[in-house]
């Protein structure tokens, strides 16, 4: 029931009622944080790097190496929604506190996506910085992006 390879990382819904973890195995698996059961396998084509919730804990989101992340159903396990297009060498990918969208940075770029429609609303190109890490600002008006 476990992951077949390194777990990349592990975190807690909002509500504390269910984790979510990423592995190496190619999957992404959300567990039931009071019995330690494993509810979904959300597989996928190379090694999940993250999985993080939604703010209503109601999607997931993942993200793998190669331009792609995606969003699952935390009640069913279903795929819902993908970002394609994505920079090479992903870093990190979130939620904005509404939940409304979603931000993912990579090596070369941070883009801001519409999670009702799956459109890029922005891309921030680093022109020969590279990234690795963003974040929202509480209203989601701002971005933090660090770089090296």
């Amino acid at each position: 029931q476990g992951h077949a390879a390194a777990v990349a990382s592990a975190q807690f819904s909002r509500d504390a009622s269910l984790v979510a973890t990423a592995s190496a195995d190619k999957t992404a698996k959300v567990w039931c944080a009071e019995t330690g059961k494993c509810l979904h396998t959300l597989m996928d084509v190379r090694q999940v790097l993250t999985a993080i919730f939604a703010p209503d804990n109601m999607l997931v989101l993942t993200a793998i190496p190669g331009q792609i992340a995606r969003l699952w159903c935390s009640e069913t396990g279903a795929c819902v929604r993908s970002f394609h297009g994505l920079g090479r060498w992903l870093r990190s990918a979130t939620f904005s506190l509404d939940g409304d969208k979603v931000l993912i940075a990579c090596r070369e770029n941070t883009t801001i996506w519409s999670v009702e429609t799956g459109k890029c609303l922005r891309m921030v190109n680093m022109a020969g910085d590279w990234v690795n890490s963003a974040a929202f600002s509480p209203d989601a008006g701002q971005l933090f992006i660090a770089t090296t």
